[in-house]
């Protein structure tokens, strides 16, 4: 089988980090059997400019990065690659290249490869970020309310002694995943208590970061809450 070799991609199709590294097959596959798992970004339209934009490269210059799939059923599982595998539909390609990822068999290995994949776009909104935290956190451990995350995460940093260490691997493999600060981690959990009008707004950009940390901190004081406002 052939992979044509090509210049560097543009930024509109740089979103996958390098799969065959973990892919113990390329194939090139009907596009009908591929289905769509949930995915960390939320704001792709299917119809949108980028989008149409990609298709036109896919056209050009052909899918020049394998779609990341697992195997499901008959079929598979889409992994990473959404926007390809969008622009692919729009151009009616019957097939397309994939990876299968036979390593990344578990929930929390197919949200942890997301993750990383995610973690390398500048534009990933901060609401998508925890929200990929939460659901890898939740993978791994079922039926955690959020404040009890953050509750762990504070433990975490001052005394992780006194967790259980099935919780430390968890909180290690997210800091680890992630590579930042445990505070900075704690800080973007927060960001999901705030009341779904200012998620919203942080969402759209009509607040900023840090703003959304101070709100967050700020979440358990009306007072304080309404002098922020």
């Amino acid at each position: 089988m052939v992979i044509i070799n090509e210049e560097s991609p543009p930024e509109s199709d740089q979103e996958t980090p390098d799969i065959t590294e973990i892919a113990s097959e390329f194939i090139y596959t009907p596009i009908d059997l591929i289905q769509t798992a949930p995915q960390i970004r939320r704001d792709i339209n299917p119809e949108g400019e980028s989008i149409r934009s990609l298709a036109g490269t896919i056209h050009q210059r052909g899918m020049m990065q394998p779609l990341g799939v697992v195997r499901s059923g008959e079929g598979y599982l889409l992994i990473t690659g959404e926007r390809r595998l969008l622009a692919a539909r729009l151009l009616g390609l019957e097939k397309v290249p994939v990876c299968v990822l036979e390593k990344v068999d578990k929930q929390e290995g197919i949200l942890t490869f997301q993750l990383i994949e995610n973690l390398q776009r500048e534009d990933l909104n901060p609401i998508e970020m925890a929200e990929g935290l939460l659901s890898l956190y939740q993978a791994r451990q079922v039926n955690v309310a959020l404040n009890e995350i953050l509750n762990v995460f504070q433990l975490y940093e001052r005394d992780r002694e006194r967790l259980p260490e099935a919780v430390v691997v968890i909180v290690t493999t997210i800091v680890n995943t992630y590579g930042k600060s445990i505070s900075s981690l704690r800080k973007i959990f927060s960001l999901l208590r705030l009341p779904e009008e200012m998620i919203q707004a942080l969402w759209m950009g009509q607040i900023g970061v840090s703003q959304g940390y101070l709100f967050a901190e700020a979440v358990d004081n009306p007072r304080l809450m309404k002098n922020l406002q």
